[in-house]
């Protein structure tokens, strides 16, 4: 019995090409008109979580995965998926008959093929699962992971990130595209410096400002700030992805986001400035490395 719950799953998802475009509204302080004056809409490249279609367009690519790697659909539940491997799987035995052998499966592999069986409730993200022995359990775990890199993983594509696999195993993601692209979107009118740190001591302080009157001049600036905040707090949001440094600070001032007071937009400034300065992206070690660390053997 194991139970395994897909990370980020929604904001990795892409939406499927060729199918019917997801529009939309931009967030309050985010309206934008084109030249006509019309209000414009985003298009979303990936889905979102809270909207209606997340969990279905999540579901669908989940059950593609696990049928790539052998499952199948239950025919009595469409959230349930079967495995099995060996002699039994494919054929025409009836059900009684086929778990009947599923249950007196003693060993994991016959001549060095995994033997066994595996199901899997799923609800929205989270998998429910029971398995016949450790290596189905793993097979099943490890066989999503390299399906999903191999169809749905195109984060070049997506969201520009460049992922580099190292001779070593080890993985790194760099985001500089990106991170070159948000600094001259949101710093270009600044001061540039090199902070040592992500976050100052002072975010620690800020406190969300109560909302102006409406109609009057300290509203019309509010909701100007709040839309500078909002921008420069989204691109460190999307910059979190590949920049592990940036989390604590962006969460931090996150918490103002309905009506910011002046510092959050420094506070934010200054993360982003600091990772452009010290570009260090997330490496992934390989689990042989890390398994060597643990029991001290030699690299």
């Amino acid at each position: 019995e194991y139970y395994f719950d897909v990370t980020n799953a929604f904001p990795t998802t892409a939406v499927e090409e060729g199918s019917v475009p997801i529009v939309v509204q931009l967030p309050g302080g985010q309206s934008r008109k084109d030249d006509h004056g019309n209000e414009m809409y985003a298009e979303l490249l990936v889905i979102m979580q809270g909207l209606i279609h997340a969990s279905r367009t999540f579901g669908k690519r989940l059950i593609t995965l696990l049928k790539a790697i052998g499952y199948r659909v239950c025919t009595w539940d469409r959230k349930c998926m079967v495995l099995s491997l060996g002699s039994i799987a494919n054929s025409s035995l009836g059900l009684t008959e086929k778990l009947n052998k599923l249950r007196a499966i003693t060993t994991s592999k016959v001549d060095d093929q995994l033997v066994g069986w595996g199901v899997i409730g799923m609800q929205v993200d989270d998998c429910f699962s029971l398995a016949s022995s450790k290596l189905i359990a793993e097979y099943t775990m490890g066989g999503v992971q390299v399906q999903y890199e191999l169809t749905s993983g195109r984060w070049t594509r997506i969201l520009n990130w460049n992922i580099v696999i190292h001779p070593n195993g080890n993985v790194e993601i760099d985001g500089a595209l990106i991170l070159r692209g948000m600094v001259n979107r949101v710093l270009a009118d600044d001061n540039m410096y090199k902070p040592r740190h992500a976050m100052r001591p002072s975010i620690m302080q800020l406190e969300t400002e109560e909302a102006a009157p409406e109609g009057s001049l300290a509203r019309a600036e509010q909701l100007q700030r709040t839309a500078s905040f909002r921008e420069a707090s989204g691109c460190c949001t999307w910059l979190q992805f590949g920049y592990p440094q940036m989390v604590s600070g962006t969460n931090r001032a996150n918490r103002h986001s309905v009506c910011p007071p002046a510092d959050a937009l420094r506070e934010v400034k200054h993360g982003l400035m600091h990772v452009h300065a010290y570009p260090y992206g997330y490496v992934s070690v390989s689990y042989t490395h890390l398994r060597a660390h643990e029991t001290g053997r030699n690299l």
